[in-house]
């Protein structure tokens, strides 16, 4: 009877974690949110000015010799040019998904 009941708590505690909502724009598959698409940031701009030209101001960031726009709110920088979204903090980040 005891191993039911540890096994009962088990199933419990693990489907809480289903019970999470996913972020705007991204895919619940239950027990992951599947993460929306990373996009490119472009080829950059050779100076700050021409960026901000075309971006606004304060709205680009050096990488390496180029500037580029900065990502939108939630997304991280990876490399230079691409925008990869950011798992929330209660969730773990698997790569293209977040773990509830």
């Amino acid at each position: 009877m005891r191993n039911i009941f540890i096994g009962v708590a088990f199933l419990v505690s693990s489907l809480g974690s289903y019970a999470q909502s996913c972020p705007e724009d991204f895919t619940d598959t239950g027990a992951h949110c599947l993460k929306p698409p990373s996009y490119g940031r472009g080829f950059g701009h050779r100076s700050r000015s021409s960026c901000e030209e075309e971006e606004g101001a304060s709205n680009c960031e050096k990488c390496l010799s180029l500037y580029y726009p900065r990502c939108k709110a939630n997304y991280k920088t990876v490399g230079c040019n691409i925008c990869e979204p950011i798992c929330p903090p209660n969730m773990t980040d698997i790569g293209i998904s977040c773990q509830k």
